[in-house]
């Protein structure tokens, strides 16, 4: 099953409305109806998603649409996290390879003689 989502924002609250769709032609039907009631002298336009919602807006109160594919954007979001984990690895190897890091951690790892005297005596 796919899910297409119209996010409208508002310009006047700084809130977006959310609307849902099983079928893609549904979706665009719906985002072109708001797109074409905004380039013309509509004063407000009604639309009901496959979800229940029912949202009446007026063309001047919104500021930007958002059309997506939310299968395709959260396989997006999963390739953010992995290259997100990637960098942590690097970084993390980077870290272990930098002496003055290294030489921190050797002095505050608890039970390390250095770490003793570096934490005052605790320990002893």
């Amino acid at each position: 099953m796919r899910l297409y989502i119209i996010n409208i924002t508002l310009s006047a609250i700084q809130q977006h409305i959310q609307l849902m769709f099983n079928d893609e032609a549904r979706g665009r039907a719906a985002k072109d109806l708001i797109t074409n009631a905004m380039r013309g002298s509509t004063l407000s336009v009604e639309i009901s998603d496959d979800y229940g919602r029912t949202v009446c807006v007026t063309p001047a109160s919104i500021a930007a649409i958002l059309f997506s594919d939310y299968a395709t954007e959260l396989s997006g979001r999963a390739e953010i996290q992995i290259l997100e984990a990637h960098a942590n690895i690097d970084l993390q190897k980077r870290a272990q390879q930098d002496q003055k890091l290294s030489n921190a951690q050797r002095i505050l790892t608890p039970g390390n003689a250095q770490g003793s005297l570096f934490l005052g005596g605790r320990g002893n």
